[in-house]
């Protein structure tokens, strides 16, 4: 037998200890008989290929045991030892012709000349002839196993070059979400190539119990990438290439692309195979747990048998307050640092979804929890107003929280849990912030600046309320202005409230950043800050100019500058104004936050004057 030069290189201290041939006669006469899991197989090379020859490839069309369907080699586009050859090939047989063609969820699918693994089913031609498909070749699959299963390397392209349009089997099946989840989902994942439909089918438990006792991981067999499972599931499907002494090889095409990776492998089973004038799909559904995908590349997908990847428990709670049964949605998502927050944000407003069974406008009270390994949790409560979709804004609230949590450039953060429980009204509770004036004009430093605000409640009488903001000792004497505002972002919000400054916040220490988060105004607040553009600075301004600050939650720049006494005025009229933890060079500025039965919207300002004397 002679080994093609690139499968020598990359794998031939593995493959020379004992060649089983998987021949398909003996596969089809053994009735009963189900191959061992860590079987050494011949492999060819795409050297020694040519068109004509004819073979048979292994893929489940029902439950989950492999069934053979012929292929013959349409042409082959040999590179050498470089990886990006293709195999083209017609597939036949009866199941194949049941099935109408090579069907999505058949990626990852061996395919044997002589008995010789030559590579997986990898590709299809949507709008084309269903029965032709394109094969990767083994040694480019091979070379994933040589990989170090540690680290955090990605590739930016989804598809090799000169690939086929479509890969087989790059469908993000969902199940237990809400149609509206699931288009977010596509939407975060579409760069890379993946489409995300629900689910067709599931399986209950003692079903599932019952179809896992059969299977068995295989050449041939259905696989999930799993990346979320539980009451919300989340899987890619494909098929088992190779398996290697407790490796497996699958898919033959990039998931996700994201190089090494931690991301569960569960088995599944084929409920039909739906025929499609596009291209026809299998429809399955996930099993138990068989291991751990370790890497996710250019021509394929690589794990390990019986390891367990990082899964994080979500729970979410969510009951509206004008009736209803509270639903309560348990799943489990990937840690993964790329995928996680768009994950949780699937399953929250999934659990939303459900609790609301509407859309439209709302009002909503928030609880969530990070817990992370190794820090003190992030837990907060907060209220959020939406005009048009209230479930969709309660969920975005920790999805934010989270990515700048699990992206923090200082220290890779480990989630242990995520859990958030919500109560939705569908009336509208805000009220606006109509003016606030200073119950004393002049204040001395170390006293306190009393301030009263009068709100508008929609569709309720004025009421006010008084802010009180203690003024330290060394405030220096002189005008003073403070910016009065709602703690949140809102629908109606007219350029007072903005997103935070992430790329400062990525920065900041963790416990930092989750102090600074935990420390965050809530919409339901009153926040009351002193603007600091009349402090008077030792360090000069560069030609004059305002000296730009942006405080890191509220990502609003305030303009200060020591010849400007019009600057808060400048700052009222801009896009970018709003209120300041902190002044220049790390100054704390006065500021105090009231708690209100509301969701606050609106912005005012409010002149004072600093002064030791009456």
């Amino acid at each position: 037998m002679r080994q093609g030069r690139g499968v020598s290189a990359v794998r031939n201290s593995t493959l020379r200890i004992t060649l089983v041939i998987l021949a398909i006669i003996a596969f089809v006469g053994a009735a009963g008989h189900w191959p061992a899991a860590a079987a050494y197989t011949a492999t060819i090379a795409t050297t020694d290929l040519s068109t004509g020859m004819k073979g048979y490839g292994l893929t489940v069309f029902k439950g989950v045991k492999p069934e053979p369907f012929d292929v013959e080699i349409l042409a082959v586009s040999p590179r050498g030892d470089s990886p990006g050859s293709m195999i083209l090939v017609r597939a036949s047989g009866k199941n194949i012709e049941a099935a109408g063609g090579v069907a999505e969820g058949m990626s990852g699918s061996p395919v044997y000349i002589d008995g010789k693994l030559i590579g997986a089913i990898a590709y299809v031609f949507p709008g084309s002839d269903h029965f032709i498909a394109g094969v990767t070749p083994i040694a480019d699959m091979l070379r994933m196993l040589d990989y170090d299963d540690i680290g955090t390397d990605s590739v930016a392209s989804t598809r090799a070059a000169g690939a086929p349009p479509l890969a087989a089997g790059a469908t993000m099946y969902v199940s237990g979400a809400s149609q509206r989840a699931i288009e977010r989902l596509s939407e975060a994942v579409s760069f890379r190539g993946i489409r995300v439909l629900p689910a067709s089918a599931s399986l209950g438990t003692a079903a599932r119990d019952a179809v896992a006792s059969d299977y068995r991981l295989v050449p041939g067999a259905m696989v999930a990438m799993q990346l979320a499972e539980g009451d919300i599931e989340v899987s890619v499907y494909g098929s088992v290439t190779h398996v290697d002494e407790g490796r497996f090889l699958a898919f033959g095409h990039p998931v996700l692309s994201l190089g090494a990776v931690d991301l569960q492998a569960a088995g599944a089973t084929v409920h039909t195979v739906v025929r499609s004038d596009s291209v026809p799909f299998k429809v399955a559904s996930s099993l138990e747990n068989i291991g751990a995908f370790t890497q996710d590349r250019l021509y394929g997908s690589a794990g390990k048998a019986g390891a367990r990847a990082h899964m994080i428990p979500v729970i979410v709670e969510a009951v509206h307050d004008a009736g209803g049964k509270p639903v309560r949605v348990q799943s489990a998502v990937s840690g993964s640092e790329l995928l996680v927050a768009d994950l949780f944000f699937t399953v929250a407003l999934g659990g939303a979804d459900q609790a609301i069974d509407r859309l439209g406008q709302g009002t909503a009270s928030i609880d969530y929890v990070i817990e992370l390994e190794g820090h003190e949790p992030l837990r907060r409560s907060d209220t959020v107003w939406s005009a048009s979709d209230i479930s969709y804004a309660v969920a975005e609230v920790p999805r934010r929280a989270l990515e700048l949590v699990v992206g923090n450039a200082v220290e890779q953060a480990v989630v242990k849990s995520l859990s958030m429980n919500v109560t939705v009204s569908a009336g509208r509770r805000t009220a606006r912030i109509l003016s606030a004036i200073p119950l004393e004009p002049v204040v001395a430093p170390g006293g306190v600046a009393r301030i009263e605000v009068t709100l508008r409640p929609f569709r309720g009488p004025l009421t006010t309320r008084i802010v009180e903001v203690e003024i330290p000792d060394d405030t220096p004497e002189g005008p003073v202005a403070f910016m009065v505002t709602g703690g949140g972002v809102g629908d109606d919000d007219e350029g007072e409230s903005y997103e935070p400054d992430e790329d400062a916040l990525a920065y900041m220490d963790l416990d930092e950043l989750l102090a600074e988060l935990g420390r965050a105004p809530r919409g339901d607040e009153i926040v009351v800050q002193m603007e600091d553009y009349f402090y008077d600075y030792d360090e000069p301004y560069l030609d004059g100019e305002d000296y730009p600050h942006t405080d890191l939650l509220s990502g609003v720049a305030v303009s200060t500058s020591q010849s400007n006494p019009d600057a808060r005025d400048k700052a009222g009229d801009s896009e970018e104004d709003g209120d300041a933890d902190h002044g220049l060079h790390g100054t704390e500025l006065p500021s105090a936050r009231l708690l209100t039965e509301w969701f606050i919207e609106g912005t005012t300002w409010v002149d004072m004057e600093i002064s030791a004397t009456d």
